[in-house]
């Protein structure tokens, strides 16, 4: 499975080789600039931050802009028109027509129909809508479409599939993803907030049923991007001394008067939580990195190794 890095910093070069993801719609100057060293690039229209902001794509200057760049872009998104299902599948349409090979998105809000007619004639497509619900929520309705429509008999996917905006553990475990996207290495970074896996038999386990510990090593405010998180102050005895054990290996300095260190500087947390990412993608295993039997009670994991 690939996970792909959403977000506007790239100040992580000394970081191993990772996938980026860059929205269309929040391109400028700088990051034009930048994209042939990012290649191949994930690029997403941006419909969906268009639209809050009041703001409409022009698919002209997209298709003309996806041409320029288009020897370093590994994959490039349709241009949604949130809301209309039917103009989603036009602008689809409309691209394919240019000689483009847009990958199409159906939402969680769309017609079943239009699922199907992307099967039709795509082997490769992506699942959106799905930011801000639960993960309880989402295994609901994910159920139904994979079972449905995504998976063979076997529990192997039919085709390849990209979740936006997945980062549930229990979600991304629950069906053979081709890839996702998210940007909230970054977003948990800003406020302080730092991924670290749980200890289990003798080894780091990114795969623990639990999820990662998410901790908070400034005096950020952390309430208003994760009310689960606790800052490394109150954390357990054990714990603590697993996390601070953790920041160790990966080579980060801890200490309000120490510089680059993980309570004064984002960049060092973002680097951190980069890696954290990386090493999750690699316990995930290779695509399809398990299979689930369709319209099964539970789901099975089988990692590929």
């Amino acid at each position: 499975m690939k996970i792909y890095l959403g977000g506007h910093s790239y100040t992580h070069k000394h970081v191993r080789k990772k996938h980026y993801l860059l929205s269309y719609f929040y391109i400028g100057k700088k990051e034009r600039g930048l994209i042939p060293k990012l290649a191949p690039l994930f690029l997403d229209s941006g419909a969906f931050s268009a639209w809050r902001r009041g703001s409409i794509i022009n698919i002209k200057e997209y298709m003309a802009f996806i041409r320029e760049y288009e020897k370093y872009l590994g994959v490039y998104a349709n241009l949604d028109v949130i809301g209309d299902d039917k103009a989603t599948m036009d602008n689809q349409r409309i691209m394919e027509s240019e000689g483009l090979k847009p990958l199409p998105t159906y939402h969680r809000s769309e017609d079943e129909y239009y699922l199907e007619r992307y099967l039709e004639t795509h082997s490769h497509i992506a699942l959106g809508g799905m930011v801000g619900d639960t993960p309880t929520v989402l295994a609901d309705w994910l159920d139904r479409v994979w079972d449905n429509y995504l998976l063979r008999s076997d529990g192997t996917p039919k085709v390849k599939v990209h979740g936006f905006g997945v980062t549930s553990l229990r979600i991304l475990k629950r069906y053979p993803w081709y890839s996702v996207d998210s940007t909230s290495w970054q977003a948990f970074a800003r406020y302080g907030v730092v991924y670290t896996p749980k200890w289990k038999d003798g080894r780091w386990d990114y795969l623990h049923e639990n999820g990662a510990t998410m901790v908070a090593t400034s005096e950020k405010s952390t309430k208003n991007i994760d009310p689960k998180s606790k800052h490394i102050d109150v954390l357990p005895s054990v714990t603590r001394e697993q996390v601070f054990r953790y920041f160790e290996e990966k080579g980060c300095k801890f200490g309000d008067k120490e510089e680059n260190s993980l309570m004064n500087s984002t960049p060092e947390r973002e680097k951190l939580n980069i890696t954290y990412f990386l090493d999750l993608e690699e316990a995930l295993g290779k695509y399809p990195h398990m299979k689930r039997i369709p319209k099964a009670k539970g789901f099975s994991f089988d990692k590929n190794t």
